[in-house]
């Protein structure tokens, strides 16, 4: 029989098959050879391998009853998600992915502004299915598979956080807006950190968007299913902005690897309208005691650690900020980015973190590090030390 053919070498940022672990640890995978690998490419397992605390708090769901019916790590859920953010949301519903999460928040948001276009950005990722895949910016998930959804206005988003770029970058998309919609968009769904190549928008930038949709009659849709759950250095990141959004939506970290996301309103809608948010699995006992564990162990220092590696980790890649071909280097939290100017550049470092065992994105010009939670100084010291190698072959 043929082995399947994963396809790995089709998407960038990977080389060859899939690694065949067979242990991990933190931030570590491990072969069967023998050979380490360390993590610096993941988005949901953010308490690393192997956490013991998860698990045990997992094992002991699985031998309780898992009805889906209201269950106690449900309820604790809801009361860790309205304490953490600061009650500010009056509505939350669990759905099973990032996808889902957007797409019921787009048709949410049209029920109940009777409007019947959304505007979203450039390089923005927000899911796989049809009308999240169609709402990205990012052109691999769009050409190529048929007509687009309609209703969809797609704007730039600032390269850099300076003032200057965000404010000609708002200047462009309400001229988009006015010359190429029929003035009828029911919200603008933004992430605060772009998934793709962790770029940032400014406070500012959200702050004048934000202002300029509501006096548009929009609401303003947060997407922090990649940057939300302690990945900034915050629970949310939208609480270094400023911003308060309409719509929260989460995913990603908040199950530590298993499939639930979360949609916040800062508005109830009545229940006649909340049909779109019956059935499905969000409110699962397993996932919910997931997120949970990961709520009680953000507040417990690993938020902290977050923060402390991320300072670390950012101080570290600004050693090569001014290193011949490098054109920027982002970041804050564990979400960091060194741009190159050239793809070849970029293809060259990539190859030499790869043969060191460093597990990185990629995403054009930029590599991208989205670390689990765990990380250690001593690993963002191996990952420092060889981006100053890659770089010494130019």
């Amino acid at each position: 029989m043929a082995d399947l053919d994963f396809g790995f070498d089709l998407l960038e940022g990977y080389q060859g098959a899939p690694k065949r672990y067979v242990k991990g640890e933190k931030a570590r995978h491990f072969t069967a050879d023998g050979r380490q690998y360390v993590d610096f490419n993941e988005m949901r397992i953010v308490l690393g391998q192997g956490n013991e605390a998860f698990n045990e708090a997992l094992c002991k769901a699985l031998q309780g009853d898992t009805s889906d019916h209201r269950s106690s790590a449900e309820a604790e859920l809801y009361r860790y998600l309205n304490e953490k953010t600061g009650g500010i949301f009056k509505a939350c519903f669990l759905t099973s992915s990032g996808s889902e999460s957007v797409e019921s928040a787009v048709r949410m948001a049209k029920k109940l502004t009777g409007r019947t276009e959304v505007i979203s950005f450039w390089n923005s990722i927000h899911g796989r299915t049809y009308l999240s895949s169609c709402m990205s910016g990012v052109k691999k998930r769009k050409v190529g598979y048929g007509q687009l959804a309609s209703g969809i206005i797609h704007v730039p988003y600032p390269k850099d956080p300076g003032e200057e770029t965000s404010r000609r970058c708002l200047e462009e998309i309400k001229a988009i807006y006015d010359n190429g919609s029929a003035h009828d968009a029911a919200a603008v769904f933004v992430e605060p950190c772009q998934g793709f190549d962790n770029r940032f928008a400014s406070p500012y930038f959200l702050r004048e968007l934000a202002d300029w949709a509501h006096s548009e009659g929009m609401l303003v849709v947060f997407d922090e299913i990649q940057c939300g759950m302690g990945r900034s250095g915050s629970f949310f990141l939208y609480q270094q902005t400023g911003v308060e959004p309409d719509m929260l939506l989460l995913g990603k970290a908040l199950g530590n690897g298993l499939h639930i996301s979360a949609v916040l309103m800062k508005e109830a809608p009545e229940f006649k309208d909340r049909a779109i948010f019956t059935g499905g699995s969000g409110n699962d006992v397993l996932a919910c005691t997931a997120a949970c564990e990961v709520f009680r162990q953000l507040e417990n220092g690993l938020l902290d650690h977050v923060r402390e590696t991320g300072d670390y980790l950012l101080s570290r890649l600004n050693e090569i900020s001014d290193a011949p071909r490098v054109a920027q280097v982002r970041g804050r939290g564990l979400s960091a980015a060194v741009e190159f100017t050239d793809p070849a550049s970029c293809d060259k470092v990539l190859l030499h973190l790869t043969s060191k065992g460093l597990l990185v994105g990629r995403s054009g010009c930029s590599i991208f590090f989205k670390p689990p939670y765990v990380i250690e100084k001593e690993d963002v010291d191996l990952l420092a030390g060889a981006l100053k190698e890659g770089i010494s072959q130019f």
